[in-house]
């Protein structure tokens, strides 16, 4: 057959035709009708796509339809001729071919060539949908089972049930094992077949064959631990421990398990570590459980957010304490460290276990309690401090400026520094995997900017895993590096610069602090690409993204920045020691020099141009509100949340905690923003969880209640949303106990802010809050979160 004959065939004839016309053939010449068939099957596809763009308001519309419908038609028999002629990786490229698996396996079932087992791993890799026709070709003896995830989750999609699948001993041995291993996605898992299958399908036959001995039962209840283990997401995670639970284990094989048991109390799947924490319990009643093992491990379950997980943690460390009292210095330690947990039950337990088993004359557990006391309710707080021997707290005292302005401390935790090149990729690799703390992300950026020089021989190897992790993140269509909305995903291309498998990409044009934090990030990712090393200036080396002048003079004169490097190493100065610091900044070369001893205090050069980088050291100077003309500054609002999942609420949370630290000299813009963005969302009518970080710096004790801030807390406290009317609640408590803001004063400022937003909000604000001693009375007593609850009613009864 030639292939003018084989196009005048798929013309005319049908895919019975063309497959009949091609039988016999041998590969050469098979190959020879290939290129013929792809083009006619790429044709006939354009064409019959042309049904999506019709104009409906031709006259023509019926004929075009017909002649798309003809096109489909024409396309099926073209990928008949393409089935039997066509390579591997040109099937693979048109995989519309295999629409029909039925035709695909009969006429790959005749080639027999060589390259199915290749073809069937390339098909299961691209998509699920290829199962049947890979089933069909394993089941035929002619390919090998592919290895996939995609090809284990098929099991699943198929609708023959788990007791065909179960009968396959082969599948018994690989596959079934191989799903315990695989999260599976939001349509194909073992929890969402049970949830919508009537009798839960695949646990009942699972537990029928364990029963018969069909399958091991204890590999069985080593399979599920061990998914748990892998802290698979809430949903998909509750079929493995439902199983294991079914399966109901003796006493016995609980402690055999032990050891998995203590390792799924640090799970971050609450509902795990309940899990966990109940088969700890029933071995701790059977006599088997020993003390000190369960002590050294429960701290997770103490402090887990669910209040129940949480109590029941404390009562099974109360118990062991009880058979063994030389523990109980240990089990008052725990439970000094729940003293902080956000439920007030967990703190009366907490604080009735220090009481009873503490030892006041321990001085170190004493300061220790003492530290924790602090995050304890104000209605508890009395009998620790009672326990203590401490005095009541003091009559409050008026606010100051200098209380409103405290000057930068030390830092809580010193900023980890990497010391090596294997510093470097463990600090990058840790906060892409994290991706929670903004001092995580400087110390990354730090570590790749100083060590991107290193090249060893073994380079690529170390830096493997970490380049595969970022490319998995990123996934086979990544969206624009260094646009602001994936600082992530930034992280991660910077990964893949640093490993020479990426360009870096041209900036983005939009000015914003989203924009200057990637620009920052792009411009280490091509100091990385380049193998340029250097120090960078911006570093914070205080809390909240203060830097000491002195440090800065000291990098300054060691290393020339990059230009947003320059600008934020400026906008972080921190108020004290600049004096001292501007006398050693007298040898720091070139305008970046001049415009650090003008931030510091120092007279302003003449020739200085309107550049960011003296924009950023006149903020700096002025420690004042410049983001109306400094665009950089700007921090922009996130309402939209048509797309919202946990990946861009990690995303979000991350990135504002970050923006905080830009410019910590000035937060009025950044609470301007949270304000704005609770307002638009005070009835909770979309799920912005990220919108509590924007209240995070109003409970440091130097943040003044200015304002933004006081404006900001005003919108939460009248929000629908229970996280953050929580948080604003304790965060006006802790800022009248702290005297940073007058009760007396909190009712007009609310007022008269939220006049023309919330006017009805602000008026019972106002009514709530106008006298100083009921609010005060009301606090100590926990009686302000019911009607500040209901102050996002108020609109209505206007």
């Amino acid at each position: 057959m030639t292939p003018a004959e084989l196009e005048a065939l798929v013309a005319e004839g049908s895919a019975k035709d063309v497959l009949e016309a091609t039988r016999g053939l041998s590969e050469k010449e098979r190959r020879a009708l290939a290129p013929t068939a792809l083009r006619l099957a790429k044709h006939y596809w354009s064409a019959h796509l042309s049904r999506y763009v019709i104009n409906v308001s031709r006259q023509a519309v019926a004929d075009a339809r017909a002649q798309a419908h003809s096109a489909y038609a024409r396309h099926a028999v073209a990928c008949a001729a393409l089935l039997a002629s066509g390579s591997p990786s040109e099937l693979a490229r048109h995989d519309q071919v295999f629409s029909d698996d039925g035709q695909a396996s009969v006429v790959l079932a005749e080639r027999r060539p060589p390259w199915l087992s290749g073809l069937a791993e390339t098909l299961m890799t691209k998509s699920v949908r290829h199962w049947p026709l890979c089933y069909r070709l394993v089941m035929a003896g002619l390919c090998q089972r592919p290895t996939s995830e995609s090809w284990c989750l098929g099991f699943l999609a198929d609708g023959k049930g788990p007791d065909q699948h179960l009968s396959d001993t082969v599948f018994v041995e690989r596959e079934l094992w191989r799903l315990f291993e695989i999260e599976g996605t939001s349509v194909l898992s073992f929890m969402n077949l049970d949830r919508f299958s009537k009798g839960r399908p695949w646990a009942t036959a699972l537990l029928a064959r364990a029963a018969e001995g069909k399958i091991p039962r204890a590999r069985l209840l080593d399979a599920t631990l061990d998914a748990l283990q892998r802290d698979f997401v809430q949903y998909r995670a509750g079929w493995f421990a439902d199983l294991h639970r079914d399966l109901e284990p003796s006493i016995a094989e609980r402690v055999d398990r032990l050891d998995r048991y203590l390792a799924l109390l640090a799970s971050r799947i609450p509902p795990t570590v309940s899990f966990a924490l109940d088969a700890l319990v029933a071995v701790e009643r059977a006599g088997e459980l020993p003390p000190e093992v369960v002590l050294a491990h429960i701290a997770p379950a103490v402090q887990a957010r669910a209040k129940k997980t949480a109590l029941a943690a404390l009562a099974l460390a109360e118990r062991v304490a009880a058979r063994e009292p030389r523990l109980s210095r240990q089990t008052a330690i725990l439970a000094a460290e729940a003293l902080g947990h956000d439920a007030a039950d967990v703190q009366a337990r907490a604080i009735a276990v220090v009481t009873r088993l503490g030892d006041r004359n321990d001085r170190a557990f004493v300061e220790l309690v003492r530290d924790r006391a602090r995050g304890t309710a104000a209605t508890l707080r009395p009998r620790l401090l009672d326990w203590l021997g401490e005095p009541p707290a003091p009559a409050r005292a008026e606010p100051t400026p200098a209380a409103a302005r405290a000057p930068t401390g030390a830092p809580e935790a010193p900023l980890r520094r990497a010391r090596s090149l294997d510093d470097a990729i463990d600090l990058l690799a840790g906060a892409i995997e994290r991706f929670d703390a903004a001092d995580e992300m400087e110390g990354a950026l730090d570590g790749v900017a100083r060590f991107c020089g290193e090249r060893p021989p073994d380079f690529g190897l170390r830096l493997k895993p970490l380049t595969k992790r970022a490319g998995t993140i990123l996934g086979p269509k990544p969206r624009p590096a260094f646009s602001g909305y994936d600082l992530r995903g930034d992280l991660c291309t910077l990964a893949l610069a640093w490993s020479g498998n990426q360009a870096v990409g041209a900036a983005r044009s939009e000015r914003f602090m989203r924009t200057f934090l990637a620009g920052r990030i792009r411009e280490v990712a091509l100091r990385a690409a380049a193998a340029r090393p250097t120090t960078l200036l911006a570093t914070p080396t205080h809390r909240d993204g203060w830097i000491d002048p002195e440090v800065l003079v000291k990098r300054a004169l060691a290393a020339v920045p990059d230009p947003l490097d320059a600008v934020q190493s400026l906008l972080r100065i921190a108020r004290d020691g600049r004096p001292r610091g501007l006398a050693l900044a007298a040898d720091v070369p070139g305008e970046y020099g001049a415009a650090l001893r003008f931030a510091l205090g120092g007279p302003r050069a003449a020739e200085a141009p309107a550049s960011d980088l003296w924009l950023a050291a006149e903020a700096a100077r002025l420690s004042d509100r410049l983001a109306s003309r400094f665009d950089l500054l700007r921090h922009d609002i996130m309402l939209n949340v048509d797309w919202d999942n946990s990946k861009r609420r990690r995303n979000e949370t991350l990135t504002m905690r970050w923006v905080v630290t830009v410019f910590p000299a000035d937060l009025e813009n950044y609470f301007r923003a949270g304000g704005s963005a609770i307002i638009c969302n005070l009835e909770w009518s979309q799920a912005l969880w990220w919108n509590c970080v924007y209240l995070e710096p109003l409970l440091r004790a130097d943040v003044a209640l200015e304002r933004n801030a006081r404006r900001l807390l005003a919108a939460a406290l009248a929000s629908k949303a229970p996280a953050e009317g929580g948080l604003a609640t304790d965060i006006l408590i802790q800022t009248i106990d702290d005297g940073r803001a007058k009760a007396d004063e909190l009712g007009d400022s609310f007022a008269a802010l939220l006049g023309a937003e919330l006017a009805g909000v602000a008026a019972l604000g106002h009514a709530m809050i106008g006298q100083s001693g009921d609010l005060l009375q009301a606090l100590r007593a926990d009686k302000l979160i019911y009607p500040i609850k209901c102050a996002r009613w108020a609109k209505r009864l206007q």
